[in-house]
């Protein structure tokens, strides 16, 4: 169940920012870019959630899981972050396209 609502709550967060990116786009306010830095930050601030027991029960010891878990999951956020907005670039060009 904790799973679960975890992925819930990153997949609200996912669809919320999606469609203030996609509107900040159709404007031109915006290439799409920081939507792909704030999916690093998000699997960044997800791990240092899910390690925050074992920081705060050994501190001397959490440097290096921190770095390599952070690091993966900073990568594996950008990595859904240019999905999304290789995803959303297309939809937004194709909707132009049938709307014109």
């Amino acid at each position: 169940v904790q799973f679960g609502l975890v992925f819930a709550a990153l997949g609200v967060v996912a669809a919320w920012r999606t469609w203030v990116h996609a509107l900040r786009y159709q404007s031109g306010a915006s290439r799409g870019w920081q939507g792909v830095g704030e999916a690093a930050a998000v699997g960044l601030a997800v791990a240092i959630l899910y390690l925050a027991p074992g920081i705060v029960t050994r501190p001397s010891e959490a440097p290096p899981y921190v770095i390599f878990y952070g690091s993966a999951a900073a990568i594996l956020g950008a990595i859904v972050g240019v999905i999304l907005r290789v995803s959303a670039t297309i939809a937004l060009r194709l909707s132009t396209l049938v709307a014109a």
